[in-house]
Protein backbone atom coordinates (compact mmCIF):
# COMPACT_ATOMS: atom_id res chain seq x y z
CA UNK A 1 0.00 0.00 0.00
CA UNK A 2 3.28 2.32 0.77
CA UNK A 3 4.62 1.72 -2.15
CA UNK A 4 1.27 1.93 -4.24
CA UNK A 5 1.10 5.88 -2.14
CA UNK A 6 4.77 6.82 -2.89
CA UNK A 7 4.61 5.79 -6.76
CA UNK A 8 1.25 7.80 -7.10
CA UNK A 9 2.92 10.72 -5.27
CA UNK A 10 5.95 10.30 -7.55
CA UNK A 11 4.05 10.12 -10.84
CA UNK A 12 1.52 13.10 -10.17
CA UNK A 13 4.66 15.23 -9.32
CA UNK A 14 6.65 14.47 -12.48
CA UNK A 15 3.40 15.01 -14.69
CA UNK A 16 2.14 18.21 -13.06
CA UNK A 17 6.14 19.81 -13.65
CA UNK A 18 6.36 21.69 -16.97
CA UNK A 19 9.47 23.55 -18.45
CA UNK A 20 9.60 27.04 -16.86
CA UNK A 21 7.95 25.90 -13.20
CA UNK A 22 9.45 26.59 -10.68
CA UNK A 23 9.11 22.68 -10.12
CA UNK A 24 11.09 21.81 -13.06
CA UNK A 25 14.27 24.70 -12.89
CA UNK A 26 14.44 22.70 -9.26
CA UNK A 27 15.46 19.72 -10.93
CA UNK A 28 17.01 21.11 -13.72
CA UNK A 29 19.89 22.84 -10.95
CA UNK A 30 20.23 19.22 -9.66
CA UNK A 31 20.74 17.81 -13.54
CA UNK A 32 23.38 21.14 -13.81
CA UNK A 33 25.01 19.47 -11.08
CA UNK A 34 24.99 16.00 -11.92
CA UNK A 35 25.72 17.00 -15.64
CA UNK A 36 27.05 13.82 -17.29
CA UNK A 37 26.63 11.10 -14.35
CA UNK A 38 24.11 8.22 -14.70
CA UNK A 39 21.38 7.68 -12.71
CA UNK A 40 21.89 6.62 -8.86
CA UNK A 41 20.13 6.27 -5.90
CA UNK A 42 22.16 8.70 -4.07
CA UNK A 43 23.13 10.99 -4.62
CA UNK A 44 20.76 11.49 -7.63
CA UNK A 45 17.64 9.98 -6.58
CA UNK A 46 17.78 11.24 -3.53
CA UNK A 47 18.17 14.91 -4.62
CA UNK A 48 15.51 14.65 -7.17
CA UNK A 49 12.93 13.22 -4.06
CA UNK A 50 14.23 15.70 -1.51
CA UNK A 51 13.65 18.61 -4.01
CA UNK A 52 10.16 17.21 -4.98
CA UNK A 53 9.49 16.76 -1.30
CA UNK A 54 10.74 20.62 -0.50
CA UNK A 55 8.76 22.05 -2.90
CA UNK A 56 5.34 20.02 -3.28
CA UNK A 57 4.85 19.16 0.62
CA UNK A 58 6.78 22.03 2.39
CA UNK A 59 6.49 22.30 5.89
CA UNK A 60 7.52 25.33 7.62
CA UNK A 61 9.46 24.81 10.61
CA UNK A 62 10.35 20.80 9.60
CA UNK A 63 14.11 20.38 10.75
CA UNK A 64 16.34 19.78 7.62
CA UNK A 65 17.31 16.28 8.93
CA UNK A 66 14.02 14.84 9.54
CA UNK A 67 13.08 16.08 5.96
CA UNK A 68 16.06 14.33 4.61
CA UNK A 69 15.63 11.29 6.33
CA UNK A 70 11.99 10.94 5.25
CA UNK A 71 13.56 11.44 1.33
CA UNK A 72 15.76 9.10 1.53
CA UNK A 73 13.66 6.50 3.15
CA UNK A 74 10.76 7.54 -0.22
CA UNK A 75 14.02 7.00 -2.60
CA UNK A 76 14.68 3.64 -1.23
CA UNK A 77 11.07 2.73 -1.17
CA UNK A 78 10.91 4.23 -4.86
CA UNK A 79 13.97 2.72 -6.14
CA UNK A 80 13.01 -1.00 -4.63
CA UNK A 81 9.79 -0.80 -7.03
CA UNK A 82 10.59 -1.18 -10.54
CA UNK A 83 8.47 0.67 -12.36
CA UNK A 84 8.64 3.91 -9.63
CA UNK A 85 12.42 3.25 -10.29
CA UNK A 86 12.48 3.48 -14.68
CA UNK A 87 10.26 6.65 -14.03
CA UNK A 88 12.98 8.23 -11.89
CA UNK A 89 15.16 7.05 -14.51
CA UNK A 90 13.27 8.68 -17.41
CA UNK A 91 12.67 12.18 -15.32
CA UNK A 92 16.45 11.61 -14.74
CA UNK A 93 16.42 11.34 -18.65
CA UNK A 94 14.70 13.77 -19.74
CA UNK A 95 16.98 16.02 -16.97
CA UNK A 96 19.78 15.30 -18.70
CA UNK A 97 19.22 16.55 -21.82
CA UNK A 98 17.49 19.60 -21.11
Amino acid sequence: MLDQVLDQTLKSAVSGLSQGSADWDALLAIARDFRGTPFAVEPIGLRLVLAILQRQFATPGAPAVVTEEMARRITVTLCEDPVSLERLKSLWTQLSAA
